[in-house]
């Protein structure tokens, strides 16, 4: 069998980052939630301040940016 990625939705991932931030010990916080050293510190810095309604405008921006990519205008 291979191996299996954990997805977690954005809201969950800040959840994460904060309480990573707000305990004592940061690796006890992601072992609790199965999340490795790397991962975090990829999301700290994609996700790091951000909440709900900032990351949700910040999918609606990566959707309309790869939407002009596929279809780029015809000037």
């Amino acid at each position: 069998m291979g191996n299996r990625r954990k997805k977690y939705t954005e809201e969950q991932i800040t959840q994460i980052l904060k309480e990573a931030e707000v305990s004592n010990n940061v690796s006890d916080t992601l072992h609790k939630y199965g999340v490795n050293d790397s991962s975090y510190y990829h999301w700290k810095a994609k996700y790091g301040g951000m909440d709900s309604k900032s990351i949700q405008r910040l999918r609606e921006l990566e959707r309309e940016n790869a939407q002009l990519i596929l279809f780029p205008s015809r000037f």
